[in-house]
């Protein structure tokens, strides 16, 4: 096998240290920190610009929802101020019974006359309550005897439950076996709920009149005498068609 010139070999190894320089120069770090610096293309730099504005309206939508969210709050939770403020300004008496209010009758609270005023209007504060107390015993004796007897003759109860005052819806609710403390429109929703569970009870013959409607529509004709009354005894109007018309 034939060898090379010498002045070809030596060109080859000259090629390959030059290839060989050249690939190191390239990696070095001057060269990689020129790349950083290259200034970006105006598409570029207008992408990134429309991205970092969308990247900023979801924040500024994200900011106006949180700000919504506490006002919102902040209404709420004045309102609720409000309620609060209002019980603690209107509570008559503290936990021990003592008044709570400043009396202002006389001109100065501080002198003698203020405090008997102050001491007159305690006292009366607590007659009221004493006979307060009487009545409510004295009612709730009275309720019982009555229902007692209602139980007893199995009184039937008739009108709607709407019409009713606190004292019946009572009766209806003991007649059942119900609860009945709470106001009087606590205890209408309370039998209404009691009567659509049970419907069975809407066709007793001791609670179907609290849901029959009364007969209100106006006496017909043939239920009329000869003389125009009504069955019932009372006046009726004549019909249109028997009017006296006027002449003009």
């Amino acid at each position: 096998m034939s060898q090379a010139p010498a002045s070809t070999r030596r060109v080859t190894r000259h090629s390959s240290r030059v290839s060989d320089v050249g690939i190191s120069s390239l990696a070095t770090p001057s060269t990689a920190h020129s790349f950083v610096g290259i200034t970006p293309s105006p598409s570029a730099t207008i992408a990134q610009l429309l991205r970092r504005n969308a990247e900023l309206e979801a924040q500024k939508t994200l900011l106006q929802v949180r700000e919504q969210t506490a006002n919102a709050h902040a209404v709420y939770m004045a309102q609720q101020a409000a309620v609060y403020k209002y019980r603690l300004n209107h509570q008559a008496k503290k936990q021990d019974g003592e008044d709570r209010r400043i009396h202002t009758q006389s001109r100065v609270i501080t002198s003698v006359e203020g405090r008997e005023e102050a001491a007159q209007e305690k006292q009366r504060k607590q007659r009221d309550k004493v006979d307060s107390e009487k009545k409510g015993k004295e009612k709730e004796k009275d309720d019982l005897l009555r229902r007692g007897k209602q139980k007893e003759t199995q009184d039937c109860f008739t009108g709607a439950l709407t019409t009713k005052n606190k004292s019946q819806l009572e009766d209806i609710c003991a007649a059942l076996e119900i609860p009945y403390d709470g106001t009087g429109k606590v205890l209408q929703i309370r039998l209404k709920a009691h009567f659509d569970a049970n419907p069975e009870l809407k066709q007793h013959e001791r609670y179907k009149g609290l849901f029959s409607r009364g007969n209100k529509r106006a006496t017909r004709s043939f239920e009329l005498d000869e003389n125009g009354a009504s069955a019932s005894g009372l006046s009726s109007v004549q019909p249109p068609s028997n009017r006296p018309r006027l002449e003009t």
